[in-house]
C-alpha cells in the first residue's frame, strides 16, 4: 500500500491561455467535460504547481497565469 502525499501538476505556459477557455471536451470512460474545467480540477487539487515554457509567454502573460493560479490554488507551490 502506498500513501499519496504530493500531487504535481505541470502548466505548459503558453498552452495555458489557449485552453483555459477552450469549449473542447473530452471523453473519458463515465467523465465528460471541457478542457478548461480538467485544467482547473488540475491545478485545484495540486500541492505543486510546475510552470514550463515561460519563455514563450510575455510578462503580462505570466504575470496572469500566476494571479489565476492564486486564485484557484493558494495553498500550493509555484515552481
Amino acid at each position: 500500500m502506498a500513501k499519496l502525499d504530493t500531487c504535481v501538476t505541470l502548466i505548459d505556459s503558453a498552452e495555458f491561455y489557449n485552453n483555459l477557455s477552450s469549449m473542447k471536451t473530452y471523453d473519458n470512460c463515465d467523465v465528460v467535460g471541457t478542457i478548461a474545467e480538467l485544467m482547473m480540477d488540475q491545478v485545484e487539487f495540486a500541492n505543486v504547481i510546475i510552470l514550463n515554457k515561460g519563455d514563450l509567454v510575455n510578462e503580462e502573460q505570466q504575470a496572469d497565469l500566476m494571479e489565476k493560479i492564486a486564485l484557484l490554488n493558494s495553498k500550493a507551490k509555484i515552481m
